[in-house]
């Protein structure tokens, strides 16, 4: 790091990657990459259970029909990364039957049109990107939307 500073470059750490949490030594990065490390998602819910860490990423979805034991809701590929397997795309009761880039089919019999839900991604970093604003508790206990840095091309 020394070399990097004396010849005028940041020698700032920003750590990052998933399950290298860890592994970073105490004081050793100033930054962390958002994604994991802010939102945590329910696969770390269900793989890092020791880490103690409550998921935070969200996505709100509104049921728009309702058909038999199934219902639709608003969001599709553009709300929810597509980057895992249908069936583990985010945390749900019953099976993921159906994915547009608008909708999403599940099985639901508990469910009305209308109905809102919120959908834990199984992949944080890569939905959190589809949005360029997130709705954030802050420290003093108001949410507030904020801007989400790289959302942007």
């Amino acid at each position: 790091m020394h070399a990097a500073t004396n010849e005028g470059l940041s020698a700032d750490l920003i750590a990052g990657a998933s399950y290298s949490f860890d592994a970073w030594p105490s004081g050793l990065a100033n930054y962390v990459a958002p994604g994991s490390w802010v939102f945590s998602s329910s696969q770390h819910d269900a793989d890092l259970p020791e880490l103690g860490w409550t998921p935070s990423a969200y996505v709100l979805a509104t049921v728009i029909s309702k058909k038999e034991a199934t219902v639709t809701l608003d969001a599709g590929a553009k709300a929810i990364s597509p980057d895992k397997p249908l069936a583990e795309r985010f945390r749900w009761d019953g099976r993921i039957l159906m994915m547009s880039e608008e909708h999403v089919v599940v099985e639901s019999s508990d469910l009305n049109v209308g109905d809102r839900v919120l959908l834990m991604p199984r992949h944080a970093c890569t939905t959190a990107y589809l949005y360029d604003k997130a709705m954030v508790l802050g420290r003093e206990g108001l949410w507030e939307f904020r801007e989400q840095l790289g959302s942007s091309r």
